[in-house]
C-alpha cells in the first residue's frame, strides 16, 4: 500500500482490477480509499489482528478490496473453489475459526446451507452486482466512514503471521489450506520483480481463480506497479477469444 500510497495521484483514476464477467471493477483510488472504508466495517463486527476473513465467490474485483481492508487490520483471507458442497464450507469455516464470510449471488444459497450447521454467528458480506439477501454489500461497506472501532496501533510479527492461506489442489486428499506469512508474501513478490514478471501500468488478462496462490500474487504485484487486471472469473470457451480481443492486454499477457 505504501507504493500505491505514494503514486496515488498518478494512478488513482487508473483501473487495477477488472471482472469482465460481472462488469465490476476497482479503480486504484478505490482500492486505497474503499479497503480503509471496508476494515472499518469489519472491525465494528469484531474482525481483529489474527482472524481470517473466508470467501466464496466468482466475482473478481470487489472482493480484493475486502481483502486489502481484511490487512488493514492484521488479518488473513482464505479462499475455495466455488463448486464444493455446503459440508465442506462448513469444514472450512469452523477449522479458521472464521465470523465473517464473504460470497457473491452465485455462491451464496450453498455457502448459506454450510454456515446453517455451524454452531456460532457468522455475518455474511457479499460483492457483486446482484444483491444477496441477508448479507451486508459492498457498496455500504465500501462508503462507510466511521472509524471508531479501528485500532490505533498494528504491529505485525512479518515471519510468524499469516497474511493469505490459499488452497492446494486437492491432487492428494482433500484441498488444504497453506498459511502464508506475510515475509513469505514479500519474498515471492520481490522474487517476480527480479524475473519481470509484470510491468509498471501493464494490462493483463487472468484466467487464475481467486482462492489460488497465482492470483494472490498477480493482485499483489499490480498494486504494487499501478497495473490492471482483466479477471475471467468464469471461462467461456465461447467468449474467450472475443475477450481477447475486445480488453488487448499487452505484451500477448495471458495468466
Amino acid at each position: 500500500m505504501s507504493n500505491l500510497e505514494k503514486n496515488l495521484e498518478k494512478w488513482k483514476d487508473q483501473p487495477w482490477m477488472i471482472d469482465v464477467n460481472s462488469g465490476t471493477s476497482v479503480t486504484f483510488g478505490d482500492a486505497y480509499e474503499k479497503s480503509k472504508n471496508v476494515a472499518n466495517v469489519l472491525a465494528r463486527l469484531g474482525f481483529k489482528q489474527g482472524d481470517v476473513l473466508y470467501y466464496v465467490t466468482f466475482e473478481m474485483a470487489q472482493v480484493y478490496v475486502v481483502h486489502l481492508a481484511a490487512w488493514l487490520l492484521g488479518g488473513a483471507v482464505r479462499g475455495c473453489f466455488q463448486g464444493e458442497a455446503p459440508e465442506v464450507y462448513a469444514r472450512q469455516i469452523s477449522e479458521s475459526k472464521s465470523t465473517i464470510v464473504v460470497v457473491d449471488s452465485d455462491t451464496a444459497p450453498v455457502v448459506k446451507k454450510a454456515i446453517d450447521t455451524l454452531d456460532y454467528e457468522v455475518h455474511l458480506l457479499f460483492v457483486g452486482a446482484n444483491f444477496v439477501e441477508g448479507a451486508m454489500g459492498y457498496e455500504m461497506m465500501s462508503a462507510d466512514r466511521d472509524n471508531s472501532a479501528m485500532p490505533e496501533f498494528l504491529e505485525i510479527d512479518p515471519r510468524e503471521e499469516v497474511v493469505a492461506i490459499p488452497s492446494t489442489s486437492g491432487s492428494t486428499g482433500v484441498p488444504k489450506g497453506v498459511l502464508h506469512t506475510h515475509f513469505s508474501a514479500v519474498a515471492q513478490l520481490t522474487m517476480f520483480s527480479k524475473i519481470d514478471y509484470m510491468k509498471e501500468e501493464s494490462h493483463t488478462m487472468a484466467l487464475m481463480t481467486n482462492y489460488a496462490i497465482g492470483n494472490f500474487f498477480l493482485t499483489m504485484n499490480a498494486l504494487y506497479l499501478g497495473a490492471t487486471v482483466y479477471n475471467i472469473g468464469k471461462f467461456s470457451f465461447e467468449s474467450y477469444f472475443d475477450l481477447i480481443l475486445q480488453y488487448k492486454a499487452q505484451d500477448d499477457k495471458i495468466l
